[in-house]
């Protein structure tokens, strides 16, 4: 306080496990800033820029400065996400990092089920279809065999959900359920729902078959911004890897169909159809979901026209990354 009285130089406080009323008290003695100091470096970054950079050229007082509460906070939370998809993790990774919680991270649900039962987790993320074991046979794994994690609340994220897809959903005792494209604020919003107020069940109703009569873009570098919630470094991550994954994929889809494996064909096509929902590539992603939805349901008589149709839209957002930097 005698600081900020006598030079008006911001002060920046760093305490440790500091409560609602130690912070007012810090605030009412002169404190500009005050944070606890396992904060990340970025987040000390930040708030250091917000203090020494004015935001007009007359100084507010003190007493009118409105400190803003994290709506979105679990600090020391461990998360466990498991995510075959590169581009699909380093999204989750970043958007739940935001949250000040720790994100461990499986490639598959086997390894997911092996951490869970050597450590415990706050809450697990896990894809619907991954390989070696998917999220609903290794949720219903450690719901059965985990002693750190029978009870950890579970979210399960995929591309394509169908109603009986959210039955089996519950029944492996899923908590909670989101399709792609996830919004970002929405799952941190469940995120804090489950670790502080309970188990929410959540179904997001499959949408229709989507129509490709109306042209769509190969890249649509706007929309994929929107996605990643504003924020263009981000979206360029994003689109970067999933461009330079896109050539595997084609071929891995194009060895399956050639083989007439739809098992392979299915588990190849949901997985571009999630790399797609966090890209601006919507001419795509329409494309990959009309495969998976026929392929799902079973309805193979339309496989090859739809096929064809997926496999022109591979080859126009690949000719057009040529064309263009993000």
């Amino acid at each position: 306080g005698d600081i900020k009285n006598r030079t008006n130089t911001p002060v920046v406080l760093l305490c440790k496990n500091a409560t609602e009323t130690q912070m007012n008290a810090y605030y009412a003695h002169g404190a500009s800033v005050c944070l606890n100091h396992s904060l990340r470096h970025k987040q000390i970054y930040n708030a250091l820029l917000n203090v020494l950079v004015p935001h007009n050229t007359q100084p507010t007082p003190s007493e009118n400065i409105t400190h803003p509460k994290v709506t979105h906070s679990i600090p020391r939370a461990k998360i466990l996400i498991a995510e075959d998809n590169p581009t699909n993790l380093l999204l989750f990774t970043t958007l739940i990092e935001q949250l000040d919680a720790k994100v461990i991270s499986a490639v598959d649900g086997e390894e997911a089920v092996k951490l869970a039962n050597r450590h415990a987790y706050d809450l697990i993320i896990v894809d619907v279809q991954m390989p070696r074991k998917n999220g609903i046979q290794a949720t219903k794994e450690i719901r059965e065999s985990s002693k750190y994690n029978c009870d950890t609340p579970i979210i399960a994220i995929s591309a394509c959900i169908t109603q009986n897809d959210a039955s089996d959903l519950e029944e492996a005792g899923i908590n909670a359920w989101l399709e792609k494209p996830i919004d970002a604020e929405k799952l941190q919003e469940l995120i804090v729902s489950l670790l502080k107020q309970g188990a929410p069940v959540v179904y997001k109703n499959n949408r229709q078959k989507q129509e490709l009569s109306t042209p769509l873009q190969a890249i649509d570098w706007k929309k994929s911004v929107e996605i990643m919630a504003g924020k263009p470094e981000l979206a360029k991550d994003i689109l970067t890897q999933f461009l330079a994954e896109l050539p595997e994929s084609k071929q891995d889809i194009s060895q399956a169909y050639k083989a007439n494996n739809l098992d392979d064909l299915l588990t190849h096509i949901h997985k571009l159809h999630g790399g797609c929902c966090y890209c601006g590539v919507p001419q795509l992603k329409a494309a990959a979901r009309n495969v998976e939805v026929l392929l799902k349901s079973g309805n193979i008589e339309q496989l090859d026209n739809n096929y064809q149709q997926l496999i022109s839209a591979i080859d126009a957002v690949l000719k057009e990354a040529e064309t263009k930097e993000y």
